[in-house]
């Protein structure tokens, strides 16, 4: 049985009634790929227009594209789980690969007391003057 994925869509509710949906195009890729300039002129006009559509990837080139990309999720959740000491041993350098750590967010460095009372004026504010934040701000 393959592990459960954090982010699950069957997770989340129904699509709520009563708002306006669009209706977007399919385009087949396998279509695309064998040179359907039809298709393509269609395609083209849909992303000058709406500029959303459907790619469906069945017997295309990429038809394991789906497949592949919730095993590179599994394997994303299986690097976040790995233990901070594990993923410095990675840094990114010079490159998009790698582990780099998230500096704590502004809030972090605020006294305990203004982190739920500030208004997001005053923190803007107390981002480019820390010393100007006072408790009655």
């Amino acid at each position: 049985m393959a592990p459960e994925m954090e982010f699950d869509p069957r997770a989340y509710p129904p699509f709520p009634s009563g708002l306006p949906i669009v209706e977007l195009e399919t385009y087949s890729l396998a279509q695309l790929e064998k040179g359907d300039e039809e298709l393509e002129g269609r395609l083209f006009e849909t992303c000058k227009t709406r500029g959303f559509f459907y790619l469906d990837l069945e017997s295309s080139t990429a038809s394991s594209l789906p497949k592949d990309s919730e095993a590179i999720a599994r394997l994303a959740e299986q690097v976040f789980k790995l233990p901070l000491e594990e993923k410095e041993k990675y840094p990114m350098k010079d490159s998009i690969f790698g582990y780099h750590r998230y500096p704590r967010s502004c809030l972090s460095s605020f006294p305990p007391w203004s982190r739920h009372t500030l208004t997001p004026r005053q923190i803007q504010k107390g981002r480019r003057h820390p010393h100007r934040l006072s408790r009655h701000a």
